[in-house]
């Protein structure tokens, strides 16, 4: 049995309708860079949601582009919102894309996550499907414990 977090199921396959976005982009590298930007890029977020008299209007959430030539990635870190929210600084209205997507949730430390993407990925060659362009997390409320942190994996499907 491996070992680690769970993966939850298999994932599901559905049509995604887009959803507006509240975020800071950045490039960075996965591995111990990651969460520091994730993190440094969710303050300025939290930062104009306060300034502005707002509250969170959703989930957080981090999309995640192709890989670079150089092997970083470009990410955006922020949060769902109903409607296109109006950017200041370093934060900018955004949107994930729409189309047919595979989701799969992952319960656990962040730091395994790989396994659920893994997990995905394996599914799809199995299934005849193939992913295509960003993936996409969106992180359920937050526990102390680690081990009850849940967020749903999205990958965009050709």
């Amino acid at each position: 049995m491996m070992q680690g977090a769970p993966v939850l199921g298999t994932p599901r396959v559905r049509d995604f309708a887009g959803h507006a976005t509240f975020v800071v982009k950045a490039v960075t590298r996965l591995g111990p860079q990651l969460p520091k930007a994730i993190r440094d890029s969710l303050g300025p977020v939290y930062l104009l949601l306060k300034e502005r008299g707002l509250p969170i209007p959703g989930h957080n959430v981090v999309s995640y582009s192709l890989f670079l030539p150089d092997g970083s990635i470009p990410i955006e870190s922020g949060v769902l919102t109903p409607d296109p929210m109006l950017g200041g600084g370093s934060v900018a209205p955004s949107a994930l894309p729409a189309g047919r997507v595979a989701v799969l949730s992952h319960i656990g430390p962040y730091h395994e996550m790989s396994r659920t993407y893994d997990a995905i990925d394996a599914w799809c060659r199995a299934n005849g499907h193939e992913p295509s362009g960003p993936a996409w997390e969106e992180y359920d409320d937050w526990s102390d414990d680690p081990a009850n942190l849940r967020t749903d994996v999205y990958r965009l499907l050709r």
